[in-house]
């Protein structure tokens, strides 16, 4: 019995908005009369607004009546909605050799199921770096870092940040069944047209609705994307060797000692060449001061056996 006055609001509603859709599709548009398709077009859509607001209004009267007979059930009624998450992670570690480091993080991304967006290795006076870009699929994350970290000696940084989606994923849903609604109006209102301007126009309206809908799923698919494969942000740094270590070391004395050997040999080699490459200089006055020094010590030599015998 307590159901026989919403059966009876549901159905004057119901009355109630057939009357005025009729109403809106008799009265023509002002400024439509040349066009009778985009009025009907007009006229149609009015229908369905009117009837979902009583529809709208019908599902409020009947929720609130079923809440306030049993909250419970009400409560039940609401379907779970499933988050959105976009998660972004940078995670930065020091390691013994910054390239095997990299293509040890590309096999565990591969063997999580996801893969390397980018990846990059330079040289600077801190050390080699390398930086890799991973997308992981997002319900293997914990895991996954849990590997990562383990590549190198340690973690220097890290950072996650999330960022939801659900409501823009939710109202790019609404607003495609929308205009998918509205195309369907249009093909149909097209298939009636009895002229080609009529046609013209309706065509128009079809093109800017399949933009429309070609961009928000474009979205769609990006947002569904990033919010399956999380993102992270690896920095692989292989510092610089450090000073020498404390204590004697006869393999590290050796080899300081072939290092020294070798550029004091580069260095005398060096000396060499300038005095190869100076000789037509130097060469005539060195050999000049030779000559004068034997015939000195050849006068001396005879001089000294004359002065004997004398």
């Amino acid at each position: 019995m307590a159901r026989v006055p919403v059966l009876v609001a549901l159905a004057i509603s119901v009355l109630a908005s057939a009357c005025s859709a009729a109403r809106s599709a008799e009265a023509p548009a002002p400024g439509s009369a040349g066009q009778p398709g985009v009025a009907a077009f007009r006229s149609d859509q009015s229908a369905v607004d009117s009837s979902a607001r009583a529809s709208s209004g019908n599902t409020r009267s009947t929720l609130g009546a079923s809440a306030g007979s049993s909250p419970a059930m009400a409560e039940a009624a609401i379907p779970p909605l499933d988050r959105m998450v976009i998660a972004n992670v940078n995670l930065s570690l020091s390691v013994e050799n910054a390239i095997e480091a990299a293509r040890l993080a590309e096999r565990t991304a591969e063997r999580y199921g996801g893969f390397v967006a980018g990846s990059n290795v330079r040289d600077s006076d801190a050390g080699r770096e390398a930086s890799v870009t991973l997308r992981l699929p997002s319900a293997r994350l914990s895991e996954a870092l849990t590997d990562l970290r383990g590549i190198g000696r340690k973690v220097t940084d890290e950072s996650r940040t999330t960022q939801d989606v659900t409501e823009e994923y939710t109202d790019i849903e609404s607003n495609v069944r929308n205009l998918r609604a509205t195309e369907a109006q249009v093909l149909a209102l097209i298939e009636r047209a009895a002229k080609i301007e009529e046609v013209l126009v309706l065509q128009r309206e079809l093109t800017g609705i399949r933009g429309q809908i070609e961009r928000l799923e474009g979205r769609r698919r990006v947002l569904e994307n990033r919010s399956d494969f999380a993102t992270i942000a690896m920095r692989l740094v292989e510092p610089i060797a450090s000073g020498p270590r404390d204590g004697w070391s006869a393999l590290e004395t050796a080899a300081q000692a072939m290092a020294a050997l070798g550029r004091f040999t580069a260095h005398l080699g060096t000396v060499a060449i300038w005095l190869l490459v100076f000789m037509p200089i130097y060469g005539p006055a060195l050999l000049a001061g030779w000559w004068l020094a034997r015939r000195r010590i050849g006068t001396a030599t005879r001089e000294t056996p004359s002065q004997v015998t004398g």
